[in-house]
């Protein structure tokens, strides 16, 4: 277990960064149009990185304001719930029948 938990991390660490190199090739490409100076280039006293982490954090409230949708409308066990509401939800444990080779010891 320890050994896929760690390939979990390792995964989506690497996804991670390969999403981020995405983005930031988007948002460098996409801000170079027109023939314009882009916001990001090698001198970094020229790029405008303030301008990529105003992108950044809207794309971070963009996944927060999706989270926040899918947990409103998340529900939890329903059926159970509603079982247990109408009284119809019995947990208890019954005994099984006793099978042949129980009964012939």
């Amino acid at each position: 277990m320890k050994s896929l938990g760690t390939s979990y991390y390792s995964t989506s660490m690497g996804l991670g960064s390969f999403t981020n190199v995405f983005v930031m090739n988007v948002i460098a490409n996409l801000s170079k149009r027109n023939g314009q100076l882009g916001w990001i280039t090698n001198n970094l006293n020229k790029s405008r990185l303030d301008y990529y982490y105003v992108v950044i954090a809207c794309l971070a409230m963009v996944n927060f304001l999706y989270y926040l949708v899918v947990v409103k409308y998340y529900v939890y066990n329903v059926k159970l719930i509603e079982l247990n509401k109408l009284g119809k939800l019995s947990l208890e444990m019954e005994a099984l029948p006793a099978t042949t080779d129980e009964t012939n010891r």
